[in-house]
């Protein structure tokens, strides 16, 4: 697949979200680190979606119309992935994996939502993995499923959204995660299948060429044995010549 390495064409001016500096307890993150991250996102006035409203799957290439804006989200049940026709996405633009794949091959979870029509949520779970970024890596598996909890409460409390909501954001990430992801491979074996019938051609080619080359090597074997065979016969012969020859000229 091609790779572009010059900026993607989903690429924003938009301020990214803030990350706040690394806590010492890593069981809550401060209400303060939140109120700031939440003004820094500024999303507070999108409008969150109704349960009756799943974004086509881009990746899909059915073109569903999105259904009404609700003024209430509960649990998003995301679509299925699919990889079918993935290469014609439901959106007029021309999509390109290389707009969604960073030159050093990691992938722009930015594009990939926005291509994805992921809607924005006051509390995203993007701004919940930022402020969950602080817990050290090393800690237990208990500790950190503890700490997990306390700041996804900490955060959802804190910003007047239900826990519901940043599951149904992260479930609809997931999903178009996945879809891309299932896509993507999809495109690379429809893009790899033709050089891999010619590595098969190639090697027919070659088996059939080293099949040539072993039957005229036995070939060249079985006239050099012929070959030797009759100048040793040959030699035998005028050895027998040149003794009566000997013979018959002597005095």
């Amino acid at each position: 697949m091609a790779t572009n390495n010059s900026p993607s064409r989903f690429s924003t001016n938009a301020p990214r979200s803030f990350t706040p500096d690394k806590v010492d307890d890593f069981a809550m993150i401060s209400l303060d680190s939140v109120e700031k991250m939440l003004r820094d996102t500024g999303e507070d006035d999108s409008r969150p979606l109704g349960n009756d409203y799943i974004p086509p799957p881009v990746f899909d290439g059915t073109d569903t119309k999105p259904a009404p804006r609700s003024p209430v989200l509960d649990v998003v049940t995301p679509s299925p992935p699919s990889v079918k026709a993935a290469l014609h996405p439901a959106t007029g633009s021309r999509f390109r994996y290389a707009d969604m794949v960073r030159a050093d091959g990691t992938v722009d979870t930015d594009a990939v939502y926005r291509y994805g029509q992921v809607p924005a949520v006051p509390l995203s779970a993007e701004l919940l993995l930022q402020a969950l970024g602080n817990l050290p890596a090393d800690i237990p598996a208990d500790a950190r499923q503890i700490a997990l909890k306390v700041t996804v409460n900490s955060l959802t409390q804190s910003a007047g959204i239900p826990v519901d909501t940043v599951i149904a954001d992260a479930s609809l990430r997931h999903t178009r995660l996945s879809q891309f992801r299932d896509a993507l491979v999809a495109e690379a074996e429809r893009e790899c299948e033709p050089l891999q019938q010619e590595i098969q051609s190639t090697k027919n080619i070659i088996a059939a060429k080293q099949a040539e080359i072993i039957a005229l090597c036995a070939e060249i074997e079985a006239k050099e044995e012929v070959s030797h065979r009759t100048v040793y016969d040959c030699s035998v012969q005028m050895a027998r010549l040149s003794e009566v020859m000997d013979a018959l000229q002597a005095d």
